[in-house]
């Protein structure tokens, strides 16, 4: 089973990370390069993969409202986690301070 990963540059504005999708309208089209992969479902969850690959700045996961060192997931320097996804689901990043970048690695697709 390929990935396909992507990297993002974090800043101080919402960035989406990764959004699933059936890719059947009215959803939206797959598309991996913009982070729209296709989603998992109950019994199969999408495996992704977030990576904070800065050495020493750390980032907020979230909502599309996520805000710097706000309510969320704090992803400190060299961490990753994994989410398992089923269904129509979105993750925004926010840098906490400077411009990391932060790979998502899915995995099936």
């Amino acid at each position: 089973m390929a990935q396909n990963p992507r990297l993002v540059t974090t800043s101080g504005t919402a960035a989406l990370l990764w959004q699933t999708s059936t890719g059947v309208p009215p959803d939206t089209a797959l598309n991996s390069s913009n982070g729209i992969y296709r989603a998992g479902t109950f019994n199969d969850p999408l495996p992704i993969i977030i990576e904070n690959q800065d050495a020493t700045n750390s980032v907020t996961l979230g909502g599309s409202g996520v805000t710097a060192g706000g309510a969320g997931t704090i992803l400190v320097a060299g961490a990753s986690i994994t989410r398992n996804v089923a269904g129509n689901d979105s993750e925004y990043v926010i840098a906490n301070a400077g411009t990391p970048k932060v790979s998502v690695q899915p995995g099936r697709q």
